[in-house]
C-alpha cells in the first residue's frame, strides 16, 4: 500500500483506478475506510513559466467556479443527508497538488456493478419498484433544496444487500450536480444516454451566450425525465423505443444507436411530435405505462415532481385527472381506465400569448394525444355536464316544476336559436323547442303568474320510520336545495318537501334527501 497523508486522511495511491472524473480509490482516517475521488478537470493554474498569464487566470477562475460550486453542494447535502443514509454526499473536501479531492463514506456490501443488471433481472416487479422508490424518495429530498442531480443513471443508483437479504439503493456521484437556479454555463458533466432532451439541447450549443437562454429550462425536472428512463430499464431491460422517427432521424437510426431525448425532440415533415413508447408487453400495468409516460414528456414543466411520482407508486391505480371547470363536462372515467392508460388536464401558451386548456389522453402504449372537449365528447369519453340553467331572457319563460321531477339539466341550445337541450334522468337528451316546452308543461309564459306555492311544513322532521336510521344535516344544502319538511298530505308515501328557491317546494322520497345529502344515515 501506498499511501500519503492528505488533509488528515491516508490516501492509498496504490488503489486508484480512472473513472469518469478522474481517478477514485481508497482513503483511511483513524482506521476507517473511506472512498476517495480526485478529480482531474479542472485543474488549478500553477505558475510554472509554461502558462500565459491570460490562460492561467483563465484556468484558475475555472478551478475556483468549479470548487465554489462543489463546496455549495456538498455542504448542502451534508445539511439534508446523514451518514449512513441513501444519499452518499461527500464528508470532506479539499485541494492537493492544484486537483480537488473529496472522501465520502466506503458503504459495505455494494453490488459490483458488472454485476448490477443480472441482479436487477432477477428481481420481482415489485421488488423492482421498492428499490427505485427509494431512490426517488432521496432524490425528493435533494430536489427539495434545489439542486440537479444531472447524471442520474443505473450505475449511479447504487444498490446494497441489506442483512435481510434484500436490496436498497442509493444515489450516489453528484460530480456534476448544481443549484437550479445557478447553472453553470460551462463544466457539467453527464451521461449522453441519459440525457434530458433540454439538458441535450443546452450541451449542444457551445455559445456561452446562447446557452444562458436555455439554462432556465435546466431544472429538477431534468432528473424526472432520466428517471423515467431508468424505471423503464428497470422494468424492461431497455430503453423506450420511439412510436415512430422523421426520414431523417430513420436515417440516423439505420447507422446507428439513437438516443432518447433525440426521439422526443423528433419533429416530422408535418410538423408533428415523435414520443417514446412504453414497453406495454413488460410493463402491463396501466398506471405504471402512464406514470413513465408522464415521465418523458418533452416539456420538462409538464413533467410530476418526485412527490408526486411517490404518490403514484403507492396509489397504484389509473389516474384521470379533474376536467377543465370552464369545459362543464362529465368525464366517463369507468371507460377511460378501461380502455386507456390515463388522461391528463394540460394548459400551455397558444400563437396568440393566451393560455389553452386542453386534455392529453395516455393509451396503453404510453403514447399520448392532445384533444380538446370537443374531441372528448366525440370519442365518447366526455358530455355535457346536466345542470338546470336558467332560460333566456328573451325567450319570456320560466320552468315549471315538471321540469324538475323529470329532468335533471337543461340549457339553451348554442346552435339552434328558440331551443334548448333536455337532460333526463336516464341520462338520455332531446332537443325541443319552446312551443314544445310550454307543451310539455316544462315551461310557462313568464308574465303568467305561476300557481301559488304549497304552505311551507312547520314540522321539519323525519317521519318516525325514518328517523329511526336517519338524521337531519343542520344548516345543510345543495345547489340552493334546503329540506323543508314531511309532506302530510299523504302520510301513508312517508314523502317530504324540498325547498328549492322561491318557496317552490318538490315532493320527494327520502332517497332523494341522501342524494342532495340534506340528512344522513346516523352512525
Amino acid at each position: 500500500m501506498e499511501t500519503v497523508r492528505i488533509n488528515g486522511y491516508d490516501v492509498d495511491l496504490s488503489s486508484f483506478k480512472m473513472s469518469t472524473c478522474g481517478e477514485v480509490g481508497y482513503a483511511y482516517k483513524d482506521g476507517v475506510k473511506k472512498f476517495c475521488k480526485k478529480f482531474n478537470d479542472p485543474v488549478d493554474a500553477v505558475d510554472n513559466g509554461t502558462l500565459s498569464p491570460k490562460l492561467q487566470e483563465r484556468r484558475k477562475k475555472e478551478f475556483q467556479e468549479f470548487t465554489a460550486r462543489r463546496i455549495a453542494i456538498n455542504r448542502k447535502l451534508r445539511e439534508v443527508a446523514g451518514m449512513g443514509g441513501n444519499i452518499i454526499r461527500p464528508e470532506s473536501e479539499f485541494e492537493y497538488n492544484a486537483h480537488w479531492y473529496e472522501i465520502t463514506e466506503f458503504v459495505p456490501n455494494v453490488v459490483p456493478e458488472e454485476e448490477v443488471p443480472s441482479v436487477i433481472k432477477n428481481q420481482s416487479e415489485d421488488d423492482k419498484l421498492k428499490i427505485l422508490k427509494i431512490a426517488i424518495q432521496s432524490l425528493r429530498t435533494v430536489h427539495n433544496v434545489g439542486i440537479v442531480h444531472a447524471d442520474l443513471k443505473i450505475p449511479n443508483i447504487m444498490l446494497v444487500k441489506t442483512a435481510s437479504n434484500v436490496y436498497a439503493s442509493k444515489i450516489i456521484d453528484f460530480d456534476g450536480a448544481f443549484f437550479e437556479n445557478n447553472v453553470p454555463l460551462e463544466g457539467i458533466t453527464g451521461t449522453l444516454d441519459y440525457f434530458s432532451p433540454e439538458l441535450a439541447l443546452y450541451f449542444q450549443q457551445e455559445d456561452p451566450e446562447e446557452r444562458e437562454s436555455i439554462v432556465k429550462m435546466i431544472t429538477t425536472k431534468s432528473d424526472i425525465f432520466t428517471m423515467g428512463l431508468v424505471l423503464h430499464k428497470y422494468l424492461t431491460g431497455e430503453f423506450p423505443k420511439a412510436n415512430r422517427l422523421s426520414p431523417q432521424l430513420s436515417v440516423a437510426a439505420e447507422k446507428g444507436y439513437i438516443y432518447p431525448w433525440q426521439v422526443v425532440r423528433d419533429r416530422n415533415n408535418d410538423g408533428s411530435m415523435n414520443q417514446l413508447k412504453v414497453d406495454s408487453t413488460k410493463i402491463r400495468h396501466k398506471w405504471l405505462v402512464a406514470l413513465i409516460s408522464d415521465m418523458l414528456q418533452l416539456d420538462y414543466t409538464h413533467r410530476p415532481n418526485t412527490a408526486e411520482i411517490i404518490s403514484a407508486l403507492d396509489r397504484r391505480t389509473v389516474i384521470v385527472d379533474d376536467k377543465w371547470p370552464e369545459d362543464n363536462i362529465e368525464i366517463d372515467t369507468n371507460k377511460i381506465k378501461s380502455d386507456y392508460a390515463g388522461l391528463r388536464r394540460v394548459a400551455f401558451k397558444g400563437r396568440n400569448g393566451n393560455t389553452v386548456h386542453c386534455y392529453s389522453l395516455i393509451d396503453n402504449d404510453g403514447i399520448r394525444t392532445l384533444m380538446d372537449v370537443n374531441d372528448l365528447k366525440n370519442k365518447n369519453l366526455a358530455k355535457e355536464k346536466a345542470e338546470i340553467l336558467p332560460p333566456l331572457p328573451d325567450d319570456n319563460i320560466i320552468w315549471g316544476s315538471k321540469l324538475y321531477e323529470e329532468c335533471i339539466g337543461i340549457k339553451p341550445n348554442k346552435s339552434r336559436k328558440g331551443f334548448y337541450t333536455l337532460t333526463y334522468k336516464n341520462g338520455n337528451q332531446r332537443h325541443v323547442d319552446i312551443p314544445l316546452l310550454k307543451m310539455l308543461k316544462y315551461a310557462t309564459p313568464k308574465n303568467t303568474p305561476p300557481p301559488p306555492p304549497p304552505i311551507i311544513p312547520k314540522n321539519k322532521t323525519l317521519w318516525e320510520s325514518d328517523a329511526e336510521k336517519y338524521e337531519i344535516i343542520e344548516g345543510a344544502q345543495m345547489s340552493g336545495i334546503t329540506f323543508a319538511g314531511r309532506c302530510e298530505e299523504e302520510p301513508s308515501q312517508h314523502l317530504y318537501y324540498i325547498d328549492r328557491g322561491n318557496n317552490f317546494l318538490q315532493r320527494v322520497p327520502l332517497s332523494t334527501l341522501v342524494m342532495f345529502k340534506l340528512v344522513r344515515r346516523k352512525s
